[in-house]
Formats: C-alpha cells, structure tokens, sequence
C-alpha cells in the first residue's frame, strides 16, 4: 500500500503579536506541525518485507536505540535506515511498538530498537524469536504488512 507523506498546512495568515514571547509562540505552532505530520506519517499499514538478524554477531548487543540490549531472543525488531533516519541517535520510532502480519495471516507485536543498514523501504529485520512467530527460517525472507500500534488505522486489538 502506498504512503503519502501529509504536507504540512499553513496556520492563518495572522501575525504574532511582537513582544518577549514571539518567538516561543512560532516555536510552539511549528512544534505542533511537525507532531502532527510525524503521527501521520507513522500512521497505517506499511508494506515490506521481513528478514531476521543475530543481535550479538550482526551490529552488537545494543540497538541504535539507546538504551536497549539486545539479543535472539528479544522481543524487538530493526527498521529499515531510510525510516530510522540518523542512527547516531534515537529515533522518534525508538521504543514504539508494531504489529506485524504475514500474507498467510500469522502475526506478532515487537518493539522497535534498532535501525536496519541493509533494509530498504519499510522493511524490518526481526530477532530470530520474532521471526520464528510469522515464518520458517528457513525462509529468510517473507512478506509482511506492519502498523504502528497506538496510531491512527492500526488495529488496537491486533496489538494486544
């Protein structure tokens, strides 16, 4: 499924009032834009595929995301670096949890905690212990849809 990405709308044409807060009031409607194009584009199924990655072997026993150590058997996935974005720091994706299907219908939660160099697109790369939920490893490679739980067109129950 396809994606667009929101454009962000122009408040009103009105024109801060000058005084000692102006440029915390700019500051403010900017940081309210970006939010609200953020949760948009995080928003929905995204379409990609899945592969799986050995933690300790394959980047090290701690994520990009800061704070997270892990292994075969966490409960996380890698997302693709064209997502991720800068992966000498966190993520606004660090942490968030998602809900992933296969097209024969098996389906999982993981939490995102690292950024994937060799996925491209909306792709992810799972911990063995994930992807043993969806696909045989003997796959290596399998088709997936995925949403953000808590965002806007991701099923809450399927995130339970």
């Amino acid at each position: 499924m396809a994606e667009s990405y929101p454009r962000l709308q122009k408040r009103g044409k009105k024109k801060p009032k000058k005084n000692n807060n102006s440029d915390s009031n700019i500051a403010g409607i900017i940081v309210a834009d970006v939010t609200d194009a953020v949760n948009n584009v995080v928003s929905g199924f995204f379409d990609g595929w899945a592969t799986f990655f050995h933690p300790a072997t394959e980047g090290g026993k701690y994520g990009a995301c800061y704070g997270y150590e892990e292994s075969d058997h966490s409960n996380i996935v890698a997302l693709s670096s064209d997502l991720y974005g800068d992966t000498s720091k966190n993520s606004r994706w660090c942490g968030r949890t998602v809900y992933i299907e296969t097209e024969d219908g098996r389906s999982t939660t993981a939490n995102i905690t690292d950024a994937c160099p060799t996925c491209k697109g909306r792709s992810l790369d799972l911990t063995p212990a994930v992807f043993n939920r969806i696909a045989n490893p003997k796959d290596g490679i399998v088709r997936i849809r995925w949403c953000t739980c808590g965002t806007k067109g991701c099923d809450a129950d399927a995130c339970k």
